[in-house]
């Protein structure tokens, strides 16, 4: 297992790059300071790199509801009034059509869902109306079970069913996206504590909020490929070479079928979990 130095360093000035969808990091670390969805956060990629910090921290030790709560804290410390808790209100949230039921499925102890068929939203997306239920489990403990079984799960896979156990995990978590704000960047760092204590270096993915619609086999094919961008980039700023026309090079030579300009468009059927 590599350790938490070892990975400071290994994309050392372009660490910044985990966090930020790769079809804007023409912007420059410090440009607009975009953050995901290319939304524009003053501060965001410093609070980003203090919450990595405390991600490598603790790679080998077990996450619980708390720990991700401490984790949120960081990744929203550059926001002044920022939704830092468990969603506990009525609220909506538009999700795409084509992932929307293992999104209900992943809320239903939580929330009573329902969709909300006349609020305009984007073409392929729906809006879920989520309401607290009389006995709803609460957010920690459905987290801390989340957690539990998915651990114990990355565990006890053999070594070639490590992967696709962390992208189980993942894809888990951010179904269940229970927080107001800030899902998607707290799970990406939970992703690279995973993948590292599993023996993997972090994945720099080509579109981080691009977890959706994807089986699990498909979104593990994704983090093999963030893998071998990150030792891509890795080895570019070992022989001082230009990292942003590296990293098109790259992707040019690896982009699979069904991806355009780093986006998937083919949506895949959702498999069972824990497949061998």
């Amino acid at each position: 297992m590599m350790q938490a130095a070892e990975l400071l360093q290994l994309l050392g000035s372009e660490t910044w790059r985990l966090y930020v969808d790769l079809d804007r990091q023409h912007l420059g670390s410090a440009a607009f300071d975009e953050g995901l969805r290319g939304v524009r956060e003053p501060g965001f990629l410093a609070s980003m790199l203090a919450a990595h910090h405390r991600a490598l921290g603790l790679v080998g030790e077990p996450l619980d509801a708390r720990a991700l709560a401490a984790l949120h804290d960081d990744v929203l410390g550059h926001a002044p009034e920022a939704p830092r808790t468990w969603r506990n209100h009525a609220s909506w949230v538009g999700v795409p059509r084509a992932g929307i039921e293992p999104r209900v499925r992943a809320r239903w102890d939580v929330w009573g869902v329902r969709l909300d068929p006349v609020a305009p939203t984007r073409p392929g997306y729906v809006r879920l109306v989520l309401a607290p239920p009389p006995t709803a489990t609460t957010w920690d403990e459905r987290l801390d079970a989340c957690l539990q079984a998915g651990q114990q799960h990355v565990r006890d896979a053999a070594p070639e069913g490590k992967l696709l156990a962390i992208a189980q995990l993942h894809q888990d978590l951010e179904l269940l996206h229970p927080t107001a704000d800030a899902n998607t960047r707290r799970h990406l760092l939970v992703l690279q504590k995973l993948l590292v204590e599993a023996g993997f270096p972090p994945a720099l993915l080509t579109e981080p909020n691009h977890v959706y619609g994807l089986a699990p086999r498909s979104w593990a094919r994704c983090l093999q490929e963030g893998i071998e961008r990150t030792r891509a980039v890795h080895h570019a700023l070992q022989r001082g070479m230009d990292v942003p026309a590296m990293l098109r090079s790259f992707d040019i030579a690896h982009r699979p079928q069904g991806v355009e300009h780093g986006r998937f468009h083919q949506i895949e059927a959702a498999q069972p979990r824990y497949l061998a």
